[in-house]
């Protein structure tokens, strides 16, 4: 351990950087993360004044931020690579040709990852995460609560935080999903040297915006070639006040999937 209480031997949730990691890794990192520190801020409750403590805070802040960002990247590439690769296989034509990703596939997912909710969100998590942590800690220390009793407390931030974060995480990857699936639909296209029509499923409840609502009823059951789609939800995203993020991003947690129509 190091002075100030942190598991120097701790190199990171389901095994490390090496790790192979599964789909949805951000839900597998969570909870290992809350037994991490459950463990880390149990032994916090060693230390005897406010300036150790806060030190040891920073360092565990560090780690979240790390582990939690690599869990998501990691989800990032690959729920847009299986969108890709699962419109590519849906192509007619193509048989069982495997789809390889390229520079192109790259870069949009270093946008996914760095754009959008999620990206602001992971921008902005360790920045919040340390003063929504420090604060508690300086409210304590003036009601002279105990250090036993801060760290518990500091503890309850850091898993809301967490938590908060992987709500964001798993509503965007249906987009991430989607955006690979344009990205395999157009490789596709590409491929064959001939252009299809495709539609967006979109759920109609109580829960569905009005510009969905809209889109739903405007996209004919034919469909529309890519770039007609995209630019039908511009028009009506911008009737909404709504920005198209990406091809099929008008808001957070929207719940469509990109399809070819048969």
């Amino acid at each position: 351990k190091s002075e100030t209480g942190l598991s120097k031997a701790f190199r990171g949730v389901a095994g490390g950087s090496g790790a192979k990691r599964a789909s949805l890794y951000i839900d597998r990192a969570l909870r290992d993360l809350r037994a991490v520190l459950t463990r880390e801020f149990q032994s916090l409750k060693g230390i005897d004044n406010v300036v150790d403590l806060r030190e040891a805070v920073s360092e565990i802040t560090l780690m979240i931020s790390t582990q939690l960002r690599e869990a998501i990247e990691d989800d990032v590439t690959d729920a847009y690579l299986n969108g890709a690769r699962s419109a590519y296989a849906d192509s007619p034509g193509l048989g069982k040709q495997s789809y390889n990703r390229d520079e192109f596939d790259l870069e949009d997912i270093r946008i996914l990852q760095s754009n959008g909710p999620l990206g602001l969100a992971l921008g902005n998590f360790e920045q919040e995460l340390n003063t929504e942590m420090n604060k508690v800690i300086f409210e304590a220390a003036a009601l002279n609560v105990a250090i036993s009793s801060m760290v518990d407390q500091v503890r309850g931030v850091a898993n809301t935080q967490a938590w908060k974060l992987g709500r964001i995480a798993r509503t965007e990857m249906l987009n991430v999903f989607n955006e690979g699936r344009f990205r395999g639909y157009a490789k596709a296209e590409d491929t064959l040297g001939d252009r299809f029509k495709y539609s967006l499923q979109i759920i109609n409840d109580n829960r569905t915006c009005g510009a969905h609502q809209e889109l739903s009823g405007r996209i004919p059951a034919g469909g529309l070639f890519l770039d007609e789609l995209i630019e039908l939800q511009q028009r009506i995203g911008a009737k909404y006040k709504f920005t198209l993020t990406g091809k099929a991003l008008l808001h957070p947690n929207q719940r469509t999937v990109l399809v070819m129509v048969r």
